[in-house]
């Protein structure tokens, strides 16, 4: 891979957290489920929910000032950690 390329990949952006954080959360989310971990289960929920929270801040704090593709990024990922916390949490 050539230095240019690489210097891509690794140009911090919005989108680069957004993702971070819906990874953590997916992560979270993950490790509640883990029956083998239920002492962690409230724990990892709670962190969970702590992070699409602050998903949650980021899309309103931003709103008017994304690109297409950010918002859509936001909102996806938004929906999709939500509808797996519902599931975990239950």
């Amino acid at each position: 891979m050539d230095e240019e390329k690489k210097q891509e990949q690794l140009e911090p952006s919005f989108l680069a957290v957004v993702m971070m954080l819906g990874g953590s959360a997916s992560n979270y989310l993950a490790e509640a489920q883990d029956v083998e971990k239920k002492n962690e289960r409230k724990q990892n929920l709670e962190l969970a929910r702590y992070v699409i929270d602050l998903l949650a801040v980021l899309e309103q704090k931003t709103a008017g000032n994304l690109d297409e593709n950010e918002q859509k990024a936001v909102e996806i990922i938004l929906a999709d950690l939500r509808m797996q916390y519902v599931r975990a949490s239950g």
